[in-house]
């Protein structure tokens, strides 16, 4: 599996549009500036590390020690402790405890309207160098970028775990944390990042984009 990293800048560049960085809309280059400072070193290093982490099912010590990695990553970004959040939580038909890991960014025009830059980092039946390390150092690597760049609206980014055993931990998410806000939590805007990576000896110049259009809302207008 192989990451390419002119995908990712144009990956990078469709997120900053929608973050609205607190510059001006039209000055487009600064966008390419900040996607040109993304590391294939970074991206492969953090892949390779995280594939040695081994199988990342619920319950294991893999999974647990995935986080601990990821919550390492974050703070020597230099995100404050305080920025990160944990949610444990248990479903029907199993005993273990998973946890999603929040890192939260705050905005400078719209501090309470968030942009969510998600993905899983739970593996079943292997390590999840593809499904989901690619998208995970993608969203690492976002982290990183973004971290001392001021953007308007404010940004979470969330790892899941659960989500190979049927969406588990975006459903608790979604049930304990978005809804359970009061008032409700305000999204503006979901880059839910899975499977990114490429295939070695193929052209894998694309990323595919995706919209939710099975239930439709006027919420859906924001990705048009």
């Amino acid at each position: 599996m192989i990451f390419i990293t002119k995908n990712f800048k144009s990956l990078l560049i469709a997120i900053l549009f929608g973050l609205q960085i607190s510059f001006s809309q039209s000055f487009v280059p600064y966008y390419a500036t900040v996607a040109d400072q993304c590391s294939q070193t970074n991206i492969t290093s953090n892949l390779t590390e995280y594939e040695a982490l081994g199988l990342k099912r619920r319950g294991t010590v893999q999974l647990q020690n995935t986080l601990d990695w990821l919550k390492n990553k974050y703070l020597g970004f230099g995100y404050a402790a305080a920025q990160l959040q944990e949610y444990s939580f248990t479903y029907t038909g199993s005993t273990a405890i998973c946890k999603n890991l929040e890192v939260t960014k705050i905005g400078t025009l719209y501090p309470t309207t968030f942009i969510i830059i998600c993905g899983h980092y739970d593996s079943i039946g292997g390590t999840g160098t593809n499904d989901n390390g690619s998208g995970l150092v993608s969203i690492l690597e976002i982290a990183r970028l973004l971290k001392d760049i001021p953007t308007e609206y404010s940004i979470k980014f969330i790892n899941f775990s659960g989500e190979e055993d049927g969406l588990k931990g975006s459903q608790n998410y979604v049930s304990s944390v978005v809804n359970a806000t009061n008032p409700k939590m305000n999204i503006r805007l979901v880059f839910n990042l899975d499977e990114v990576g490429g295939v070695a000896n193929l052209t894998n110049n694309t990323i595919t984009c995706e919209r939710d259009t099975s239930t439709p809302t006027t919420n859906n207008a924001a990705s048009n």
